[in-house]
């Protein structure tokens, strides 16, 4: 294309020492089609980001801001929980017991005073009587709250079905009759401090993100899954084997209580 002369007369020029520079700007000045899309997908989920942090620290602030007292306070139902029965709050351990209560007590809410939960009977729905059982301890508070061994002596170690089907090492105390349940009215005595600017501006980030079904998006990106999966330990309980594990002599120590005329060999 150019005489042999003009390439010697511009070998030893400048610009002939530019022309890499000019190659690569040019080379990075247009970009392919999937450069492209990965720089449009990557601004989004950066701006994705942004708005998740931005969502995060108003509900921060809105959460700093506190409660107010709320006057006169208002009644939203009732609540059940445990005291203790009167003769043993008229007891020299009164007080004793009572600071066990106050680690494993419940609490419960209704509507109205009978604590009831609807149910099927033979096709029919009926109202039972809700249950309420003092709280168990599990093992990782057990360790934590290293209870005086006057207080560990009413405790007893047993094991509990989680709702993932799961065996868990529980404490259970071992006296509960020394206490009752009573019910009160649920009195809401404070109301949470409120920001307009900062609700408006997250209900904002809210509407935008449930539109577009971005939730998930967001959080695969910063939990990297689109949500929480129970992962299930052991077999099955209907599939176990009550035998797995146990020594020889402990199981035919058991079928001979069972059966003690069967015969072991």
């Amino acid at each position: 294309m150019f005489p042999k002369t003009y390439l010697l007369s511009i070998k030893n020029t400048s610009i002939w020492e530019n022309m890499g520079n000019v190659n690569a700007f040019w080379a990075g000045r247009f970009r392919s089609a999937r450069q492209r899309k990965r720089a449009v997908k990557s601004d989004f989920e950066k701006q994705l980001r942004k708005l998740g942090k931005e969502r995060q620290t108003l509900s921060d602030q809105l959460r700093k801001l506190g409660y107010e007292p709320l006057v006169p306070p208002v009644q939203k139902g009732f609540k059940r929980f445990f005291v203790l029965r009167e003769d043993v709050a008229r007891t020299p351990r009164a007080a004793f017991f009572q600071e066990i209560l106050d680690k494993i007590n419940t609490v419960q809410y209704s509507d109205t005073r009978k604590f009831t939960k609807t149910r099927r009977f033979m096709g029919r729905k009926i109202k039972v009587l809700k249950e309420q059982l003092l709280d168990s301890i599990s093992l990782y508070e057990w360790h934590k709250l290293q209870l005086p061994a006057e207080q560990a002596f009413y405790f007893e170690q047993a094991e509990e079905l989680t709702a993932y089907h799961e065996w868990r090492t529980v404490f259970r105390f071992t006296e509960p009759w020394r206490f009752r349940l009573k019910i009160a009215p649920n009195l809401i005595t404070r109301i949470r401090i409120k920001d307009a600017v900062l609700e408006k501006r997250m209900d904002e980030i809210d509407n935008y993100m449930e539109r577009n079904f971005l939730n998930g998006k967001y959080f695969r990106l910063t939990h990297g899954a689109a949500g929480y999966y129970s992962h299930r330990i052991g077999e099955k309980i209907r599939y176990s084997n009550p035998l797995k594990n146990k020594p020889l002599d402990w199981i035919l120590e058991m079928a001979r209580q069972d059966d003690p005329e069967v015969v072991l060999s």
